[in-house]
């Protein structure tokens, strides 16, 4: 006998028992349909083809097979005993066996197709014989009850989404041979806690990691170049990371929603960091980027949501010198993306001040002084202007009382209203020949100062003369 026909069996409701010979390579259409006192089945490994044949069998609680095809079977199939011989499960062979709780492969298997076990809900545990070289995509997707698998040494690649949604998958053991770990390959593995990369892995795909929630730490092999977006996205327990210095770029969203992430040292080997890389991982505070951040590009919102994080450029945290050349990089959506020890990055003009201050930082990259952004700090003793700020905002000194000097470079043309009212112990300052509009009021309570331009010395009483030659070009005093 090859073959059971269609209905061959139909309504046969006192059925209780069928014993399927060897030999049988079909079992078609509704050929058992109806027998409702059939409770459990047992399907020979010489069957290839299954056409639904057990439609409405009321009482069929277990199907076994001891093939490799199960569709047909969708949820009856409970158990699958895959003959030794076989060598390949092929496409969706067990796809949707919602109740299929337990797989038996032989050791003569070497492939898993794509799609094998996807959505079989109640496979709590398979082992994966020594030998198999291919596990095909989302070839266990969705395989929620799933808790452990190993993997063994003869695989070489965990393809594009293989356990993405096992909800449960709690420990798995990825090979030294791995050199690969494809797109959402362990994507809303909700229950992973840890997992150990291999050294020999050259490239993990984008989501790869995306919704572990529960994965705390994370050790990035030293043969990465790129950490692809959104790699670690909504890893939200996740405390510690290790960048290696192979790494070139960390793209878009690639930690995004890490709560937990307190600090991350990022290698001189990185030059780009896109956007939203570090968004809303809310325990950021301390960032250490080892380049000069001048070689480096730092897209806007890479720290948005980043309320309280401290980025230190080049050297350690603990080191009192910074390079801080690339801050604008840095400079995204919030006014508190600064480095280590700044009491205030300002907005508009992105200048700061470290505490306990005596000198201004200004960087080479701004065009403006802001309105205000100096004013009262009462230790400031010194202030270089860099060449390239145009105006000096208002009150942006006020009240720096400890002030003694500024240096001002010939690309100053405005100084705004009050910018250095009541420094009090500011004696002496030297105005450039670029400047064409002072207000006359910048230097309100500055009564000890002298002011040169042009050759002409102004006293504190005669700063309405100097205001008269600045602002009307070529006026005689």
């Amino acid at each position: 006998m090859k073959k059971i026909g269609v209905k061959a069996f139909e309504n046969c409701e006192k059925l209780a028992e069928v014993i399927i010979p060897k030999g049988v390579k079909c079992i078609d259409n509704d050929a058992f349909s109806s027998c409702n006192s059939l409770t459990s089945i047992t399907i020979p490994g010489s069957v290839t083809e299954l056409c639904y044949p057990f439609n409405d069998c009321e009482n069929l609680k277990s199907v076994t097979m001891t093939g490799a095809n199960a569709s047909g079977l969708g949820d009856l199939i409970t158990k699958a005993i895959i003959p030794e011989g076989v060598t390949r499960l092929e496409y969706g062979d067990f796809a949707g066996c919602e109740n299929l709780t337990e797989v038996v492969l032989p050791k003569s298997i070497k492939y898993i197709g794509k799609i094998a076990f996807s959505g079989c809900k109640k496979l709590a545990k398979i082992n994966i014989p020594d030998g198999v070289r291919y596990i095909g995509v989302s070839a266990f997707e969705d395989c929620g009850s799933l808790t452990s698998i190993t993997i063994p040494e003869s695989v070489t690649a965990i393809e594009d989404g293989t356990f993405i949604g096992c909800e449960k998958l709690a420990e798995i053991n990825i090979p030294n041979s791995t050199e690969y770990i494809g797109n959402y390959a362990f994507s809303n593995c909700k229950s992973l806690t840890s997992i150990t990369i291999p050294q020999n892995v050259k490239e993990i795909g984008l989501n790869a990691f995306e919704g572990c929630e529960k994965l705390t730490a994370i050790n990035i092999p030293k043969g990465i170049r790129n950490i692809y977006s959104f790699t670690f996205k909504d890893c939200k327990s996740l405390t510690d990371v290790t960048v290696p210095d192979s790494v070139w770029t960390i793209e878009k969203g690639a930690f995004e929603n890490c709560e937990k992430l307190a600090e991350i040292d990022i290698p001189k080997s990185v030059n780009y960091i896109d956007k939203y890389v570090f968004r809303n991982c809310k325990s950021l505070t301390s960032v250490i980027i080892r380049k000069p951040s001048f070689n480096l590009m730092i897209k806007s919102g890479a720290f948005s949501g980043c309320y309280n994080v401290n980025v230190a450029f080049g050297l350690n945290k603990n080191s009192v010198e910074y390079d801080y050349n690339g801050l604008a990089w840095l400079y995204g959506d919030y006014e508190n993306i600064k480095p280590y020890g700044v009491i205030k990055l300002h907005k508009e003009s992105l200048c700061y001040v470290e505490k306990d201050p005596k000198k201004a930082i200004i960087p080479y990259y701004a065009t403006k002084i802001g309105d205000y952004d100096f004013e009262g700090y009462d230790k400031l003793t010194e202030v270089t202007i860099p060449n390239g700020i145009t105006c000096i905002g208002v009150r942006a000194f006020e009240n720096c009382t400890s002030l003694k000097s500024v240096t001002f470079p010939e690309s100053v043309t405005m100084i705004q209203l009050e910018a250095f009212r009541n420094c009090k112990r500011l004696k002496s300052v030297t105005l450039p020949d670029s400047l064409i509009r002072i207000a006359p009021s910048a230097f309100d309570g500055c009564k000890n100062i002298t002011v040169e331009y042009k050759g002409y010395f102004f006293k504190y009483s005669e700063l309405s003369k100097l205001c008269a030659l600045v602002n009307v070009r070529g006026a005689k005093i």
